[in-house]
């Protein structure tokens, strides 16, 4: 009296699937590429899927997707990005223009990155709704699903490549050091065991003034936190406890995030 229902793919690529970079994070390949970007229409749009897998468990600190596509009317388009239940839409019928404000219809690389740390040359905020950020706690490990949504009947186009690039939680201090732009943050976070009695988050080699923001199940902003400090150099120490107000408590993930202090 009980169903389900499973799809299976069948895929090849020359190149792994997931491989790591000489700084750790995991790139993700997206297979199959090239792919036809498929004509639709509003009622019916049509769908180009391209596929990428986590192969290596991992928590994400941040994620930067690139996609590379050429089509007549980029604007036409909706690109979705799904994983673990969670999504962002990353073009939302928009696209990058050339000088006179018309959208630039040859293979281009749109660059996506969420997190507003201002070190990826050339990346924009993804459309919405939904977030890159929405991912931050996950695992890397299993299916990131990219759908390409085309509600145009006329034109044509493809995707001719498209990355994953998955950098990993790194918050004790073997990871190297972390550069915090003007006017930017650095996010991380850190899942808090039950038994816990005290968190402390530092702020070390700093050499200048940091604002370091703590927040529990969320990430925080300079206007939305629990807890804040200003590291003056050469670094600060935030204690909680469960005394404090906000308490300390588990299980979810604790946000964090340091900003270049005024």
């Amino acid at each position: 009296q009980m169903a389900a229902e499973y799809g299976f793919l069948g895929l090849f690529s020359q190149l792994p699937f997931d491989q790591t970079d000489q700084n750790g994070n995991h790139i993700l390949r997206g297979v199959p590429v090239p792919s036809p970007i498929l004509n639709g229409t509003l009622e019916k749009p049509g769908v180009t899927r391209v596929f990428a897998f986590g192969t290596t468990p991992q928590k994400i600190r941040r994620v930067i997707v690139t996609n590379i596509f050429e089509h007549e009317f980029p604007g036409d388009l909706l690109g979705n990005l799904s994983h673990n239940r969670k999504f962002d839409v990353l073009n939302n019928h928009t696209c990058v223009t050339d000088g006179t404000g018309n959208c630039i219809t040859n293979k281009l690389a749109y660059i996506y990155e969420d997190n507003g740390e201002g070190n990826v040359p050339n990346s924009r905020p993804s459309d919405g709704p939904g977030s890159l950020k929405t991912f931050i706690g996950e695992d890397s490990v299993g299916l990131w699903l990219f759908s390409m949504n085309n509600n145009d009947n006329f034109g044509s186009g493809k995707i001719d490549a498209f990355t994953i690039k998955v950098e990993p939680q790194n918050i004790d201090g073997t990871g190297g050091l972390r550069a915090v732009l003007p006017n930017t943050f650095t996010y991380d976070f850190i899942d808090v065991p039950p038994t816990a009695t005290n968190l402390q988050v530092c702020v070390s080699g700093n050499t200048a003034p940091v604002d370091l923001y703590v927040r529990y199940g969320d990430l925080p902003d300079r206007n939305t936190f629990d807890q804040h400090i200003t590291a003056a150099p050469p670094g600060d120490c935030l204690n909680i406890t469960p005394f404090d107000s906000p308490p300390l408590r588990p299980p979810k993930s604790i946000g964090l995030d340091a900003w270049p202090s005024e």
